[in-house]
C-alpha cells in the first residue's frame, strides 16, 4: 500500500508538517502536532492498521504567541537587557529637579548626581549673552530658569531647556558690586514662593526682588557663594572650604562641614545641594576643569566623586524643586 501515489503524497506531507512543526515556538508546535497526529492516524489507516480517534484537547494559552526569531535571545548585536531592578525602575528626574552648573566657556550644564561619573554631567549649550564678561556666579528659580551673573551689577536670565539668554535691567543698587554668590530659597518650609539672595564683600548679605531687581542689604556675611532648598534653609560656602548655615533672621552662620580637600583648589568654586547632600566643584588657578567633592551630612563622610569633569564651574545652583532629604531638620544637628 505504501507504494500507491495517493499514500506516498500522505507520507510526504506527515514528513514536511513534522520539519516545519520542530521550528515553530512552543504554542504552535502545539496546534501543529495535532494537525500531525490526524494525519499520521490517516496514515495508518489507509494501511488497515488503525482506527483514528480525536486528539484530546490541550489547554489553551491566551497569551499571544512570541515573535519567531533565528537569533538567540543574547545576540550580540542587540541591546543588553536591564541587569538590576534598578535599572528597569529608575525613571529619569524632572529637568526642574537637576544641578545646573556654568563654566567658564559660557557654557549650561546640567548635573544629575544619581548618575555615576562623568555620565552625570550633560552639556545644555552655549549661553550667548551680551556681554563682554564671563560668567562669575549662578542661582536657578523653579520655573525654569537660571539667573546668571557677569559681574558687578550685570545679571541675565538664561533658559535652562536650551541656554536661550535674556537681558535684563540689572540689579538695582546704590552698592558698589564687584561680585556676587547667589541663591534662592524657600520663604518656608514646602512654600513654592522663593526669594533670591546675593552676597558680597562690598556689602555682605542682601534679598533681590523679583521682577523689579531690587536689592535690600541684610546683614553682615563673609564673602562667599550661597545656596538653598525647598526646606527654606540658606547655606554659604566660603573660599577656604567652610560650609555652613546661615540664620535668615539674625544672619548667624552654624558651621556645618569644613572640607579638607579643597582648601587648596582656589581657581574657582561653587557648589549647590541635592537629596541632602551638598556637591562643592573646585579648580587651581588657570586650571581648566574642576573637581566634585560631595559631602553626606547624614554620615558626616565627605568623598572626591569626580576628579576631572571635563570643564571649568563658575556657578551652581539647583532650584527649590530640587529633592530634599533631612526633612525640614537644622542640617548643623547632625553633627553636634
Amino acid at each position: 500500500m505504501i507504494g500507491h501515489p495517493r499514500v506516498t503524497s500522505l507520507w510526504t506531507r506527515l514528513v514536511a508538517r513534522s520539519t516545519r512543526c520542530d521550528r515553530m515556538t512552543v504554542q504552535r508546535r502545539r496546534l501543529c502536532g495535532e494537525r500531525s497526529e490526524w494525519l499520521v492516524c490517516l496514515f495508518w489507516l489507509s494501511q488497515g492498521l488503525l482506527a483514528c480517534s480525536r486528539p484530546k484537547d490541550h489547554p489553551r494559552d491566551e497569551s499571544p504567541d512570541p515573535p519567531i526569531t533565528t537569533e538567540p535571545s543574547t545576540a550580540r548585536n542587540g541591546p543588553s537587557p536591564p541587569t538590576s531592578a534598578t535599572e528597569t525602575s529608575r525613571s529619569a528626574p524632572d529637568s526642574k529637579e537637576l544641578v545646573y552648573l556654568v563654566g567658564a566657556d559660557d557654557t549650561l550644564w546640567s548635573f544629575e548626581p544619581e548618575l555615576p561619573g562623568n555620565a552625570a554631567y550633560r552639556r545644555v549649550g552655549h549661553i550667548q549673552c551680551p556681554s563682554a564678561r564671563h560668567p562669575e556666579s549662578m542661582a536657578v528659580d523653579r520655573s525654569g530658569f537660571a539667573w546668571v551673573s557677569y559681574g558687578s551689577t550685570n545679571v541675565f536670565r538664561v533658559r535652562l531647556s536650551d541656554a536661550a539668554c535674556t537681558p535684563t535691567s540689572g540689579i538695582h543698587t546704590s552698592q558698589m558690586v564687584r561680585t556676587l554668590g547667589m541663591g534662592f530659597t524657600a520663604n518656608a518650609p514646602g512654600s513654592t514662593d522663593e526669594s533670591l539672595y546675593v552676597l558680597s564683600p562690598d556689602f555682605g548679605l542682601a534679598s533681590v526682588a523679583l521682577p523689579s531687581l531690587e536689592l535690600t542689604v541684610l546683614g553682615p556675611v563673609e564673602d562667599g557663594e550661597l545656596t538653598g532648598g525647598g526646606d527654606g534653609k540658606l547655606f554659604r560656602f566660603s573660599p577656604r572650604g567652610r560650609l555652613s548655615e546661615i540664620d535668615k533672621k539674625t544672619f548667624a552662620q552654624t558651621t556645618i562641614h569644613v572640607f579638607g580637600s579643597v582648601k587648596s583648589r582656589s581657581g574657582g568654586y561653587a557648589f549647590a545641594r541635592y537629596g541632602g547632600a551638598f556637591y562643592v566643584f573646585t579648580s587651581f588657578i588657570g586650571g581648566q576643569s574642576s573637581e566634585t567633592t560631595e559631602f553626606d551630612p547624614s554620615t558626616n563622610v565627605e568623598h572626591v566623586r569626580d576628579a576631572d569633569i571635563g570643564f571649568k564651574v563658575v556657578g551652581a545652583g539647583q532650584s527649590t524643586r530640587a529633592p530634599m532629604a533631612d526633612k525640614g531638620a537644622r542640617m548643623s544637628e547632625s553633627f553636634h
